[in-house]
């Protein structure tokens, strides 16, 4: 059996009135590796259907663990939702082949819902209203959802290479005909901080990890306008003001994680010695305080805003007190996919 490596890296830099600037470069994590099984193509993965699911510590047994978000359901009907939640503030393409139904109103309790042939198939959301049967589950420790969920999975198969799960940042567990993602907040103690639940016939039929037709440029603007949508609800849980989606400052995240995808390198200086701020300058982007997020190797905007909030540094620029944003996405490259954030207040 063969194995390639992905490195995940995340690096920050910030600049506050002064302009002079830290370059952070330690945070490496190694998040996904390839594992090409040259024998069968198959894959084993532990199955938490297959295990009694202890509940309150042994006070109850539960071999049917249900999620819900605030009485729904994967699986429910596209007008229950309707009726539940109302009309979406938006609707984004999503890489899994459903559309995102978003609700972004109230950032503390954002939703994106996945809808399909008038059906629920997917959920994300970071709100505390999330239920496993009855009983809430976000800000529970990690070792206690050991309790509850056994034997996370270890990998997954697409397209004859096995993906192996190798990020301390989440657990994946296949419970009930649904991939469920538990994305924890390592920083606050271990806590579960989000959930993405995804109908399992709908990943099963993704033949690539990562997006499938390159240069999707839908799919690549849904992950902008979420990013923004993360890390606003993110801030919301700290009562931090929102940001503002930033057209110019979006243009020079693009073009820098564009740049680093067709000269194949990862770092906040590009290959003309130029570093963010000299970007923003040359956009005609005038600023009193500036920052720069930039991620790479993630599968979409869900895993790189909680791999970069599980960074203290990273973590303190999303928390920043700035006013504007810009994001740009890029597909390709040795990583797969490529991020930058631009943090600024306008001068």
């Amino acid at each position: 059996m063969g194995y390639l490596s992905m490195r995940v890296k995340i690096i920050l830099i910030v600049v506050i009135l002064s302009f002079s600037f830290y370059k952070l470069m330690d945070f490496k994590n190694n998040a996904v590796i390839n594992s090409f099984n040259l024998l069968s193509g198959k894959y084993m993965v532990n199955n938490s259907n297959e295990n009694k699911i202890i509940l309150n510590k042994g006070k109850e047994n539960y071999k049917n663990l249900i999620f819900n978000y605030r009485g729904m359901y994967i699986g429910d009907s596209k007008e229950k939702l309707i009726s539940n939640f109302g009309i979406p503030d938006r609707k984004d393409i999503s890489m899994y082949g459903f559309e995102w139904y978003i609700y972004n109103k109230n950032y503390k309790e954002y939703i994106q819902v996945g809808i399909k042939g008038n059906k629920v198939v997917g959920f994300f959301s970071n709100s505390n209203k999330w239920k496993i049967n009855n009983e809430y589950i976000i800000g529970k420790k990690r070792d206690d959802i050991h309790e509850i969920l056994k034997n996370p999975m270890k990998s997954i198969e697409k397209s004859g290479i096995n993906y192996i799960f190798n990020d301390d940042n989440w657990n994946m567990y296949n419970i009930n005909k649904c991939y469920v993602i538990l994305f924890y907040d390592q920083i606050d103690y271990n806590k579960v901080n989000s959930i993405l639940l995804i109908e399992k016939e709908i990943e099963e039929n993704l033949t690539n990890y990562y997006i499938e037709n390159n240069n999707d440029i839908k799919i690549v603007e849904s992950l902008e306008r979420q990013n923004l949508d993360l890390i606003n609800a993110f801030r919301a849980k700290y009562n931090k003001e929102q940001l503002i989606w930033d057209e110019k400052a979006a243009i020079t995240a693009r073009n820098h994680s564009k740049d680093m995808v067709k000269k194949d390198f990862f770092d906040h200086i590009n290959l003309n010695n130029e570093t963010v701020f000299d970007r923003m300058i040359n956009d005609n982007i005038h600023y009193k305080n500036a920052a720069e997020n930039i991620a790479s190797g993630q599968r979409n905007s869900i895993y790189a805003l909680e791999a970069l909030l599980n960074s203290k540094n990273h973590r303190k620029t999303i928390l920043g007190n700035y006013k504007n944003i810009g994001i740009g996405i890029c597909q390709g490259g040795k990583y797969k996919m490529y991020y930058t954030q631009v943090y600024y207040t306008p001068n």
